[in-house]
């Protein structure tokens, strides 16, 4: 299992451990956004203490963590989609255009915050970080990995096609056909075995 595969098998028993409550590619995308905040603020407080006002500073920050966490969820949230070659380029480059929405709002309410609160740099950051990062996740499922097309899969499902949804829509597949590899075959393989032992 490569370390892309043991992400997902760790995300999916998050997501068990909480009952199911949040999707195994929301936990991923939220880890990844996690890392993303402390490279933000690793820029943020590099780029401050070089002298940079605060909204230069955020915008900087922000775009640097925006290709941080797209390189990661390319790579690990969106697998079973990853862009590859060329249109990592392409997939880069809408997701920074569609974010830049996002990056603008983050740097309007980091700095409304941070002039309200009176020069709090972390808050000021986060609240910033919180409406850019709802922004993106609904914005990368819609335009730059874009969900499988369900007419496809149904119509697959008429021809007796294997029709199994990607990891990151339902959170790693519960059953997988021979072609299947990582957490849908490691988790399939033990629900059978669990089962042998009833």
């Amino acid at each position: 299992m490569d370390l892309a595969n043991a992400w997902q098998l760790v995300c999916f028993l998050i997501s068990k451990a909480l009952g199911g409550l949040l999707p195994p590619a929301f936990i991923s995308f939220g880890l990844v956004g996690a890392s993303g905040v402390c490279v933000h603020f690793a820029v943020l407080y590099t780029a401050i203490w070089s002298g940079l006002p605060f909204a230069t500073a955020q915008l900087i920050s922000a775009l640097v963590a925006s290709a941080w966490n797209f390189g990661l969820n390319n790579s690990l949230t969106f697998r079973d989609r990853q862009l590859a070659r060329w249109g990592i380029l392409a997939g880069l480059a809408k997701y920074i255009a569609i974010s830049s929405v996002g990056i603008a709002a983050n740097v309007a309410v980091a700095s409304a915050t941070f002039n309200t609160f009176r020069g709090l740099v972390a808050l000021s950051a986060l609240a910033g970080i919180a409406v850019d990062a709802v922004w993106k996740y609904f914005m990368s499922n819609l335009l730059v990995w874009r969900q499988p097309n369900r007419t496809q899969m149904k119509t697959a499902r008429r021809r007796g096609q294997s029709a199994v949804l990607p990891a990151s829509q339902i959170g790693f597949t519960d059953g997988a056909t021979p072609g299947d590899s990582g957490p849908a075959r490691t988790l399939l393989h033990l629900r059978n075995s669990e089962r042998k032992h009833l």
